[in-house]
């Protein structure tokens, strides 16, 4: 059984530091324009909302599932995000359409033992500071 305080370990604001993206998952690189924050909050236990702030506000949510097979990781589903519709500013635009294709294909997470949230899909991945 859990504790409270390992359910809300992704609770928080998060900073985006690196993306990656293809089979072998290269590195995207980050507009440097600003920066950018995950902000994840629980809605009930094992389910969070999403919300990132690039040109748009990008929101979604995502449930908890269980451990993956090496009892590593949380197995996550991550539902189809909304955004805002306006244009974002050209050095922006990749950044939210990455962000936006990869959210729903993310299927495990983890706070590792330095502290950093990495999300991974097949194609993707995100590495988060604790803000």
């Amino acid at each position: 059984m859990s504790s409270s305080n390992d359910d809300n370990k992704y609770n928080g604001d998060w900073l985006l530091q690196k993306a990656f993206v293809g089979p072998e998952l290269t590195e995207f690189p980050l507009p440097t324009a600003k920066k950018y924050i995950l902000k994840i909050s629980t809605t009930e236990e094992g389910s969070y909302n999403l919300l990132i702030k690039v040109g748009n506000t990008i929101r979604t949510s995502m449930k908890v599932l269980g451990k993956d097979d090496d009892n590593l990781f949380d197995k996550i589903q991550v539902k189809p995000p909304m955004s805002s519709r306006m244009m974002p500013p050209p050095e922006l635009f990749e950044l939210e359409s990455y962000l936006t294709t990869s959210l729903p294909t993310f299927f495990k997470m983890i706070v590792s033992d330095d502290g950093n949230l990495i999300m991974t899909g097949e194609t993707s991945e995100l590495i988060c500071n604790r803000c």
